[in-house]
């Protein structure tokens, strides 16, 4: 059971998600965020010394469930590795590009000449991402289903493969939702071009 703390903190953190998302980060403050919860700015700065951090980890904790149960498809176990990165490739845009996780991303783009905001977020979030994926892709790399290429730049590769249909829906004010024959078919291209690249079966 978590404890009451654990709890209080839970609930500052889906405050501020509302807030974030309804008013940006530069327009909220934390008072406002205060008045939602219900309580002193003191005990709000208990638990989050700024509204920076506090951001931070709205970013890094709202979607890390599903980013993590969309790194567990890379997988050799189940399917071929090519059908595994299909899968993950579905499941990760289906989360980057959902409303949710779009406004977070165009509020960090947002602050990120403003501030070190957008660095920090990279840093705690999408940096830990591409380091697990690279691990993946090392494991195949290892086991011959891959070329024996740096696994850092291969996954730049794949993510940017992934994103690069939809990169401009970040910067449209009602981007729609992807529906899946879009994602089959969207992720279906990327993973042929990756395919082609480092497969070790088009050697």
């Amino acid at each position: 059971m978590k404890t009451k703390s654990e709890a209080r903190r839970l609930h500052i953190v889906e405050v501020a998600t509302e807030v974030f998302r309804e008013s940006g980060f530069e327009r909220t403050s934390m008072a406002e965020i205060s008045a939602r919860v219900g309580g002193s700015k003191a005990t709000l700065y208990n638990y989050f010394s700024s509204k920076e951090k506090l951001f931070l980890e709205v970013m890094v904790s709202s979607n890390q469930q599903q980013f993590d149960a969309a790194q567990a498809l890379l997988d050799f176990s189940d399917a071929t590795f090519k059908q595994a990165l299909q899968q993950f490739g579905v499941a990760l845009l289906k989360l980057l590009f959902s409303p949710d996780v779009l406004s977070v991303r165009r509020l960090v783009i947002a602050e990120a000449l403003r501030s070190d905001l957008g660095h920090d977020c990279y840093r705690r979030s999408r940096k830990l991402g591409e380091q697990r994926i690279s691990e993946r892709l090392q494991l195949a790399i290892d086991k011959g289903i891959l070329k024996t290429v740096d696994a850092n730049r291969m996954t730049t590769h794949l993510l940017g493969l992934l994103e690069s249909e939809f990169t401009e829906w970040l910067v449209w004010r009602d981007a729609p939702e992807l529906t899946e024959p879009q994602l089959q078919a969207a992720v279906e291209r990327a993973v042929d071009v990756f395919w082609m690249a480092y497969g070790k079966q088009s050697d």
